[in-house]
């Protein structure tokens, strides 16, 4: 059955729902969150405190682990979302947190078709695309090379979090979601490489 409905069809419907029902929770975690400063820094409390003056900081907004999950399984479409959300909020004069709902929700159909069919071709269940509809060269080795500068930046960002005791959350979700969408895309321009007879740009230099 699966092998007759293929994950090319079975991936995209499921994870758009998915990041449908994400997106709504935490969009209600983020109501009852209240009042909460997104520019929070442990630092000025105890600069204040030391100059003896008394003032009130709003403590420092959580971000919803909905929506930390929605954004990670979905990140290559989310992130054109999110430069074209805004731009349809000014367009229609309406701020507001749907708009990167709305742009990112056609992309994540996209995403998951192609990933769906890598997997499908993988298996066996499809063919192998004919020579003329395949990736040229320089694209898929620029793409190999650009997947690791990404994973190696990922890596930057989850060290920095760790040994530096940096606590936003999101920056340390955010960079094991890069690294794990690099590492997918390391293994896809890999297994084009080796299936089209084509040499990585590594091992063509030695």
């Amino acid at each position: 059955m699966l092998r007759c409905i293929g994950f090319r069809h079975l991936l995209p419907p499921t994870q758009v729902v998915l990041f449908g029902v994400l997106w709504f929770v935490a969009h209600g975690e983020n109501q009852r969150q209240g009042p909460c400063d997104y520019y929070w820094s442990s630092v000025e409390p105890t600069v204040f405190a030391q100059d003896g003056e008394s003032v009130e900081f709003l403590p420092p907004c959580r971000a919803p682990k909905a929506l930390l999950l929605a954004v990670g399984l979905n990140l290559p479409a989310v992130i054109p979302g999110a430069i074209l959300g805004p731009s349809l909020g000014y367009i229609f004069h309406r701020n507001s947190d749907i708009w990167l709902l709305v742009g990112s929700v056609p992309l994540v159909p996209f995403l998951w078709y192609w990933i769906g069919l890598w997997i499908d071709r993988r298996l066996g269940f499809v063919g192998q695309p004919p020579p003329r509809r395949r990736f040229p060269r320089i694209l898929v080795e620029m793409t190999f090379v650009l997947s690791l500068l990404g994973l190696f930046m990922s890596a930057v960002v989850v060290g920095h979090c760790v040994f530096y005791e940096y606590h936003y959350v999101r920056d340390f979700v955010g960079g094991i979601s890069a690294g794990g969408w690099a590492v997918l895309l390391i293994v896809v321009t890999r297994s084009i490489l080796r299936r089209s007879g084509l040499s990585l740009p590594r091992e063509s230099r030695v």
